[in-house]
């Protein structure tokens, strides 16, 4: 009877390899995507330093590598949050984004707001006396950062104040807008971890 067996020292490095070509697209495919959201999987393959057909080994589908993209952006956001060490009754928020194309960059910035949902208030005087209302999507706090710079980067890290009445769901979210054309370039929200209640 044989005992049991350890992985060679070549499987090791077939796997480190593979986590190795995984990172790269994931990489490759974040980078491509924000320039061109429309970028094929010959161009992300080409940015990755990969054929075409090794994306397809780790990711079968477009909509499986988008999946993987969306959570290594969430996993890096969860993680500046989580390193950050914020004073009680703040959420210290670290944001980035880039805007490629310099034909963009004119009037950006980088905003990050808290909104509250599941807010209510009982009215106590008035033509609506005794009504009960309900709010959802409230901006508690919003903030304007930092414009792009040459290389159309923007990060900043800002701390927020948390009400200390809270609805059922807070959610902070960071957003790149042209002020003066009220257009929205990006955004992306995450909602306030039950870790965030002590905090208040």
């Amino acid at each position: 009877m044989s005992g049991p067996t350890t992985p060679a020292p070549r499987q090791r490095r077939r796997r480190s390899d593979a986590d190795r070509s995984v990172a790269a697209i994931i990489a490759a495919a974040l980078d491509a995507l924000t320039s061109d959201p429309d970028a094929s999987m010959a161009e992300i393959a080409r940015r990755a330093g990969v054929v075409r057909a090794t994306i397809y080994v780790h990711f079968p589908t477009r909509e499986s590598l988008l999946d993987a993209v969306m959570d290594h952006v969430i996993a890096d956001v969860a993680a500046g949050m989580a390193e950050a060490e914020p004073q009680r009754g703040m959420i210290a928020v670290k944001a980035s984004a880039r805007v490629p194309s310099g034909a963009d960059r004119k009037d950006v910035a980088l905003y990050v707001a808290l909104a509250d949902s599941g807010l209510a208030s009982d009215i106590k005087a008035g033509e609506n006396a005794g009504a009960h209302l309900a709010h959802d999507h409230v901006v508690r706090w919003f903030r304007a950062g930092p414009s792009p710079d040459a290389n159309g980067d923007m990060r900043w890290d800002v701390g927020l104040p948390l009400p200390t009445e809270s609805g059922s769901a807070s959610t902070i979210v960071a957003f790149v807008q042209n002020a003066k054309a009220g257009e929205v370039l990006q955004a992306l929200a995450l909602p306030l971890t039950a870790a965030c209640a002590p905090l208040r």
